[in-house]
Order: structure tokens, then sequence, then C-alpha cells
């Protein structure tokens, strides 16, 4: 019943808002503008009036001069994430400043009155205050007031409220739906305090926990330098701690305990007792704290004269620092010692290094400072001399992943080679002691470099006798054109009607890489993953760390003609369409489907037939394994809109017809 009256709740406070005029704008300056024009992708679209969210050529800007561009679109008050495209596809998108950053989007909060979002430079942030976002669950509310969730505190005359602690200026909301409320905004670096409203009335505020309040308020300190994404705190209880844990192995452990003093509890050496819950000598506890930057130490026994020694290397005015946003479990350091530190080159010999400079891409970033991971503009890469570049960070124990980016932009990154290639990326594996991984080359596994094969051509051919052919076409694309995989994929031509496509380019660049074929043009959101087929088990190919597989080959610097391949295999079936497909005796429609999905089988002398649905990663979404020849009805109103296969066969003969689908 309670999940039936927060879906009524949120209808209602839904269609109880207006719409109001909001104005994008961007700077482009310093910029190139594509052909194509300036655009805004993100989870407003649909409500601007576009056929989707995400679309990255759905919503045009228009020229304003002096190189401005805006666009003005009527969405209701609500909170978004957006960003801009300097073109029409994924791949030409910004990467915001970090100062603003969201998810790796712009985010904002729209009110009821119109909103023009402060002008920005492509790819940087407005001003020099962080963006904040707000987030509070609702979830175990069993009542919510129709007049919404609110914030109040000395923070809202920044935030464009008519003053501080007014409780009905400043709403939250729920973009997904699932009781998770939203509020952005950008404020001056400062302490503030706030509190959550059921409502908009005083007396319908929470009552924060005496472990996590300040004056019976929630604490925020606003650091400078970084957006500040603070946790999605449950109504009325504490946000999630921050854990101190400390390796105590090898030492003698003082009957007094193992403490934690830093500026948080007032360096208070026998205040924050660590307990060792398990008995492996890892001692940890859990401490209530406001976002900020504090310093603290470990202490063998109660007293200050047992404080560790903070190496220099990790030390701050003599101890260890750290920087907190939200609920986080610090990794385990040894008393008195640092974390490893992990050392990573590149020769990049082989490379025309770009003036954006090398990176490093993966799930080390975050740890090493950046504000989240897989960020290929986040992490530059120090040029030590004759093309090699270094990265070092302090990391804690784990196995990470990562890749080179020749520059700063996805597109711009390395293919790892099969043989060091571990879902798509390379990787480390850090334990107690400091880690130098061996120099490798720019897309190769060891070093010193292998010279690049000389550019030569090389023509790709493929088998679609046993698919059937989009209106769009079939297309190459891969690490081996200019730009890479979508953005520059190449379309292929059947010359003599045998169902064999075929395209010739000249490849250059290190001799092993990564391509795919997809039937569809790749640029469109509904076809851009291409084959689905596991190429990693089937002997032709690796995981592309994306949930699917890319091809590999090996090139020999001369003009090379691939063999023939089928669609979504390693070789070519040794049978046609006449042999074993159903095309033209199956009929899969309406396509796009809505909530019912029918397929006819025109055979009426077959018996049964099975069918079943893939997500386009391959996963079975949905299965009939008994529908007899005729017209089989599916409900698929329960499937989420995307892109996915249709697999039919024939079970007693075997032949099958597999079709690209589309759920709206």
């Amino acid at each position: 019943m309670k999940k039936l009256y927060l879906s009524i709740f949120s209808m209602m406070v839904s269609a109880s808002l207006f719409a109001v005029n909001v104005t994008f704008s961007v700077d482009m300056t310093g910029q190139t503008v594509d052909a194509s024009g300036v655009h805004v992708a993100g989870s407003f679209q649909s409500e601007a009036g576009a056929a989707g969210d995400w679309l990255p050529g759905a919503t045009a800007l228009a020229d304003q001069g002096g190189g401005i561009w805006s666009v003005t679109v009527d969405i209701p008050a609500g909170y978004y994430e957006y960003k801009f495209v300097n073109g029409i596809n994924w791949g030409q998108d910004e990467t915001p400043g970090n100062l603003c950053k969201v998810n790796g989007n712009r985010a904002i909060s729209v009110g009821i009155d119109p909103l023009m979002v402060p002008v920005t430079l492509f790819g940087q942030c407005a001003g020099s205050d962080p963006t904040v976002l707000f987030q509070v669950n609702m979830k175990n509310e069993s009542f919510q007031n129709p007049t919404g969730v609110h914030l109040a505190g000395d923070l809202q005359s920044e935030a464009g409220a008519s003053g501080d602690w007014v409780p009905d200026e400043t709403m939250l909301f729920s973009p997904d739906n699932d009781s998770i409320y939203k509020f952005v905004t950008t404020l001056p670096v400062g302490s503030y305090e706030y509190k959550f409203l059921n409502g908009d009335s005083w007396g319908d505020d929470e009552s924060v926990p005496a472990a996590c309040n300040s004056n019976g308020n929630r604490p925020l300190n606003v650091i400078g330098g970084v957006a500040q994404v603070l946790p999605a705190v449950e109504f009325g209880q504490c946000p999630p701690g921050v854990v101190f844990r400390v390796d105590m192995r090898g030492l003698t452990i003082s009957a007094n305990g193992v403490h934690v003093a830093g500026a948080f509890q007032g360096w208070d050496p026998a205040a924050t007792e660590m307990t060792d819950v398990d008995n492996d000598s890892i001692f940890e506890v859990t401490v209530q704290m406001g976002a900020g930057t504090y310093e603290y130490k470990f202490i063998n026994g109660n007293d200050s004269s047992d404080a560790e020694t903070v190496p220099n290397d990790c030390q701050v005015g003599g101890n260890r620092s750290v920087t907190i946003t939200g609920g986080v479990t610090l990794p385990v350091v040894k008393f008195g010692q640092c974390l490893p530190m992990v050392t990573i080159t590149v020769d990049m010999s082989n490379e025309t290094v770009t003036a954006d400079s090398v990176h490093i891409a993966g799930s080390l970033q975050d740890e090493a400072g950046a504000n989240g991971d897989w960020d290929p503009s986040a992490t530059q890469m120090t040029h030590i001399g004759n093309n090699i570049y270094q990265f070092s960070s302090r990391m804690p124990a784990g196995t990470y992943e990562f890749k080179f980016v020749n520059g700063n932009a996805w597109g711009k990154d390395e293919s790892v080679p099969g043989a060091c290639n571990q879902n798509g990326n390379r990787f480390v594996v850090v334990e107690a002691s400091d880690v130098v991984m061996n120099t490798v080359c720019f897309g190769q596994c060891t070093h010193p470099c292998v010279s690049n094969p000389d550019p030569a051509d090389i023509t790709f051919r493929v088998d679609m006798s046993n698919e059937t052919v989009e209106a769009s076409g079939v297309w190459l694309m891969g690490a081996i054109t200019s730009p890479t995989w979508q953005s520059g994929s190449v379309q292929m031509t059947d010359g003599d009607g045998d169902n064999v496509y075929e395209v010739t380019i000249n490849v250059s660049g290190p001799a092993e890489f990564q391509y795919k074929y997809t039937n569809g043009d790749p640029r469109q959101a509904a076809f851009q993953n291409g084959e689905i087929g596991n190429f990693d088990s089937l002997g032709c190919g690796v995981d592309n760390g994306l949930g699917l597989y890319n091809r590999i080959y090996t090139r020999s610097g001369s003009p090379e003609t691939l063999d023939i391949v089928s669609y979504n295999h390693c070789s070519r079936l040794s049978t046609g369409i006449e042999a074993n497909s159903l095309a033209g005796a199956v009929k899969v429609y309406p396509n796009p489907a809505g909530d019912v999905l029918n397929i006819n089988y025109a055979d009426m002398n077959a018996g049964a037939f099975a069918v079943e649905l893939f997500d386009l990663s391959g996963k079975s979404i949905m299965v009939s394994n008994s529908a007899t020849a005729g017209t089989l009805s599916m409900d698929v109103s329960s499937v989420k809109a995307g892109a996915y296969i249709v697999y039919v066969k024939d079970i007693e003969t075997g032949k099958s017809l597999r079709q690209k689908l589309i759920i709206q």
C-alpha cells in the first residue's frame, strides 16, 4: 500500500507543475564548431518535446553571435542533468569541469520561475563556486506531504530563495520516482546548516539525530575546487558514517586499546576507540562527520605519546589528512606507514602525442584524487623524457583496470591487445608494498616498442545472409578509423547482391586492432553496439569492457583482404539463407513495438516454434517455447524501452531468424 501511495503522490506533484522557460547557453569560443552545429542532451529532452532523453542530436542551439549558442525549452519544475555536444554524436560531447560535474554531467534544479542557466565555456564551469547536490531518501516515510519535499537552511539565499530558513521555497524532486529527492545549486565555500522538510511548513521538518546534528540541523562544509555530491541520507537519519581502518599486524597492541584522534573530535586520544571484531588485527571505527578536510592519526594506546609517526610522504602537518564529502570507508593503512605507491609508465614513441598530452583513465582515478573514475580528461600523466609518460599515486590494496589516452577524450584511448587485456583494459594488482609496473608501449603489451607496420589497405567482408539487413545498411566500426568507433564508422556495400558486404580502408597504427560490424547505422542509438557475438569464447576477439565483445586482427603492413565471416560469428556459416533462415516466412510487427509484439510464422505446415527476446548485451529477456504455427502475441509492456533482438526458431527444422526490434 505504501508504494502505491507514493506512486500516486509522485503523479500528483508532477501533474501540478506547469512548464517554465529554461534557457541553456554555451560559449564556444576557442572551439571549432561542428558543421552540424551545437546541441544539448540531457534528462529534460523528452519533457521538451524530443523523442527521448539523452539524444545528442535532438535539441539544437542557435548561434547568437560572439561565440554564444543558446536554446530555450519549456520543461516542468524538477531536477535535470545535461551536457553540451559540439555536433550530433556521442564522442563530441563535452567533459564538464570538476567544479560543476555531477555524475559526469552538468545539473540544474528548475523551480516555478523562468530560468536563465549561466553562460559557460564548453567543457568548463560558470563562476568559481562549487556545485552542491543535496539528496534525501523518503522511502521509509509512511506519509509524504502533498505539498512536496523541501530544504531549509542558512544557504537558501545563496541558492536563489528570498531568504534563509524559508520552509516553502526550496523544493526537491525525485527524477527517477525512486523516493530519492534532489536539489542542486552552487554555493560559496564556507560552513552552513540545513534540514529537510516533509512538507512546506515548520513542524514538517525532520528531527536530526544528536550523532550528526549541529544546533539541531545538518552541518555542511562546502570545500573549493570540486563539486560535492552529498549522499542520499534517509529523512530524519544520520548519513552513512566515515569508517577509519588501521592494520596493526606485527605490533604489540596496547592494553589501553587502539584509538583514532583528529580535528573532527577535538584531538582527544582516548575518546574514539577502535575495535577488531574479527580478530584479524585490523581495527576500525565509524564516525559521523560533516563534509570537509580533516587531519588525524592513529594511537596505539590512549595517550598522545602513543600516536603513530606519519611518514613524510603522506603527512600534512605531521598528521594524516582526508577530505570527506559523505559516507565512506577509508582504505586500510598500516600503523605508521603510507599507502603503497603505484607507478605506471607508457612509452609514446610510436605515437604523435596530441596537444592535450597523455592521460590515464580507469578505476584508479578516484583513489588518485580525481572526481570519479573513467574520466579521460581528469588524470594527466607526467612527461619524464624520451617520450615516456608517468603516473604515480598512493593507492589502497585492490585490483584496478585502466588504459592510456593520447589526448583527453574517449576515441583517443588505446586498444589494449588481447595478450594483456582484462575486460578491454590493462590492470594492476596492489597489495601492501609499492608497485612499479614495467613500462609498456601505447597499444602494445611490452617494451621496447615494436614499430608499427606500414599503413596499408585492408578489405573487410561480412556475410549477412542470415540477417535481415536494416534500411540504414551494414557498417564497419573500430579503432582503425578517425574518429574511432561509432563516430567514424564506415558504410559497407554489397555490389553483386550476394549478401556479402565489404569495404576497403587504409589502416595505420599498431599491428593488432579491434573492430566489429553493425547491422544498422551505429551513429543511431538503436544500433550503436553492433554485433553481439561472444568473440572472446569463439576465439576471434576480446571483451570490450562494456558487456560486449570486439573482433581483433593483426595486420602485416601489406594490402590484405580478410576472410568472409558471418555476422556475429568468427567464420562463415556453411549454409546460407535458403538452407537455414526463416527470412520471408516470419513477420515481426509492429516495429517499433508498444505493449504488444506479434510474431507471425507463415508456414502453416510447421509445428511449434520458439521465440526469444534478447537485449543488446545478449541477455535473455523473454522466452516462448511452445507456440504453434500462426501468430503469437507477446505482452512486452513490462520491457524497458530500447533496442532488442528477436530470435525465432522452428523447433523441428532448426531454421531461425534474428531481427532487430525497437520497443517504445
